[in-house]
């Protein structure tokens, strides 16, 4: 199961790239569900909101966690909300010169990715109601790639896991492990590292769309 399998065939526009850049409070790109709306976070009531999902999700697993400021590294959240409830997050944080939060895990395996020259971001502080169907994780991720990449050139996706769910990524949206096994000093918990990079991202996104499927693992 792949990205593509589970998004419509929708075209992406420049006004709808452009609408990523500008007008970050409304809807990023078109959903196939009318009730669900991606956005940017732009209100602390929005971030607070995320926040709360994320350590709801993250306790419920036994797992500690620490608050990412936004302005600790160079980051934007999106919210998917339904009913004006936020029921996804994600956070985008873009390569600068305050690093990524994988580089308190990870740094040796990140600088050999800035040592060739490559744009790379982290996806991370992922939290979504396992119940939601699978399209909407799918649609939210896609909305992320069209930040990441499309507007800001990110060339690499890096991601930390707990194992037990990095096959989900693999599976879904072909992920490949770039580092072993490290413990997660956020989370205090086991972690991976996996690495996609976005011109296979393209590739997926160019092929026909096929059937919804219901997201059967937890992927907070």
């Amino acid at each position: 199961m792949r990205i593509r399998q589970s998004l419509p065939a929708i075209e992406y526009s420049q006004e709808s790239l452009d609408t990523v850049n500008v007008q970050t409070s409304i809807s990023v790109i078109p959903t196939p569900f009318d009730d669900f709306h991606i956005k940017f976070a732009v209100t602390q009531n929005q971030l607070s909101t995320a926040n709360q999902l994320v350590e709801k999700m993250y306790l419920s697993r036994g797992y500690k966690i620490e608050h990412i400021r936004n302005d600790a590294y160079q980051c934007k959240t999106l919210v998917v909300e339904t009913a004006g409830e936020v029921v996804g997050t994600m956070t985008i944080c873009m390569d600068s010169e305050s690093g990524l939060p994988a580089d308190d895990n990870y740094r040796d395996k990140l600088d050999e990715l800035r040592a060739l020259g490559r744009n790379i971001c982290e996806p991370s502080r992922l939290a979504i109601r396992r119940t939601l169907p699978h399209r909407v994780f799918a649609s939210m991720m896609h909305a992320s790639y069209l930040y990441s990449h499309k507007m800001l050139g990110c060339t690499d996706y890096l991601i930390e896991v707990n194992p037990r769910h990095a096959n989900f990524y693999k599976k879904m949206l072909g992920f490949k492990e770039f580092g072993g096994l490290r413990t997660c000093t956020r989370v205090h918990a086991p972690a991976v590292l996996l690495q996609l990079e976005c011109v296979q991202i393209d590739a997926e996104l160019n092929q026909p769309a096929v059937s919804e499927r219901v997201v059967a693992e937890e992927v907070a």
